[in-house]
């Protein structure tokens, strides 16, 4: 699946790095985070290149796709973890994510390798801010569980849903100057549903 191991292998490596990272947040220069970094760059050069031509193969191109997105959620993954003050709101997130949406727009919801998109839609959707890309993303979920049946689809979703009715909570008592008990946008939060991600999404 065009650089789908090399990702997976990432995934493996990244889930085992965090914890270390977060451990050692006072030491800019810590081993764990330099791999983290080198990942990252290593992740930005595997870009995938979709042929624009319609005559391409099916699989192979659905393939592309599915490796991209995986790619695309890894790299929201790790800047998340490298910048714990980095804003689901920022340029360089959003970016990832209006990428991410687009190629899913891309994969049709009954290619065979929508079974394996659960943690990827997890991660990007805990940065979707835009109504349309959460739509898009919750879609695919329902979309998969309609296929594979597996509860984990629907607790993902839910999961996501909870999120982002928490965060148009929260800009609402912003907006009116409410930033009492339920306000929490800390490094602290956010560390705990980066390292809930993995072992939650990839039971």
């Amino acid at each position: 699946m065009g650089t789908s191991q090399r990702l997976f292998m990432c995934i493996f490596r990244i889930s085992m790095l965090v914890e270390k990272v977060t451990s050692e947040r006072q030491i800019h220069d810590s081993p764990a985070r330099a791999e983290l970094v080198m990942l990252e760059e290593q992740l930005i050069a595997w870009q995938t290149e979709l042929p624009s031509r319609r005559d391409a193969d099916v699989a192979w191109l659905n393939d592309a796709i599915t490796s991209e997105l995986y790619r695309l959620a890894c790299l929201i993954y790790i800047k998340k973890v490298l910048d714990t003050s980095l804003s689901d709101h920022s340029p360089p997130i959003q970016a990832l994510v209006l990428a991410f949406v687009e190629h899913l727009g891309h994969l049709p919801p009954d290619a065979p390798s929508n079974n394996i998109l659960c943690w990827p839609l997890v991660v990007a959707g805990l940065s979707a801010v835009v109504v349309t890309h959460q739509r898009a993303i919750s879609t695919r979920l329902g979309q998969i569980y309609d296929i594979w049946r597996s509860d984990i689809l629907c607790q993902s979703a839910a999961f996501l849903r909870q999120k982002w009715r928490d965060d148009r909570n929260h800009s609402a008592a912003a907006s009116y100057g409410e930033h009492g008990k339920g306000q929490n946008d800390s490094p602290v939060a956010i560390n705990d549903i980066l390292k809930l991600q993995f072992p939650v999404i990839l039971v």
